[in-house]
């Protein structure tokens, strides 16, 4: 009976009220019905997951504002809805997928991370996140990783309405 926004609310509160050292964190927190495909979710300050459609369309899931956890105890978070059909993919990563630089200092990028995820409509999660991941990789070569690379990949399968 609570929505993500009251989540994020009330673990920031939490967070906040012992941060002496002004640490944060981004979450992204969502609730998903398998009956319907509904996603209920809000946003502090994470990154967009992607949803990769059953036809190979790849869209940026549209956050609502929100502040990292932990900063100000007061922060205000909204709901957002969405669905996703049989056969989608919802993609969760980390920004040191993004962010992870090559030897010339180049980022990723959520462009490359975006074109690579439409190459996976025909894999399944656990090929979908090996794909990405060799990616970065690659793209990041010699250069010592900085950041932790996070990826969860979603696809539902069936809808049980």
């Amino acid at each position: 009976g609570i929505d993500p926004a009251e989540i994020l609310s009330r673990v920031n509160r939490d967070l906040a009220a012992e941060n002496e050292n002004l640490l944060f964190v981004t979450l992204f927190c969502a609730i998903l019905n398998t009956r319907t495909g509904e996603v209920v979710y809000s946003n502090a300050g994470h990154n967009p997951p992607l949803i990769l459609r059953a036809n190979g369309k790849v869209e940026w899931l549209k956050l609502p504002e929100g502040l990292v956890l932990a900063v100000m105890p007061d922060s205000k978070y909204q709901t957002r809805t969405t669905t996703i059909r049989k056969g989608d993919t919802l993609l969760l990563y980390t920004d040191g997928v993004t962010e992870s630089m090559n030897p010339a200092r180049v980022l990723y990028s959520e462009t490359a991370l975006a074109r690579i995820t439409g190459e996976c409509a025909a894999k399944n999660p656990k090929e979908t996140v090996e794909h990405v991941i060799k990616s970065v990789k690659n793209h990041a070569g010699a250069e010592p990783q900085s950041d932790d690379i996070t990826i969860m990949a979603l696809r539902i399968l069936d809808l049980k309405a």
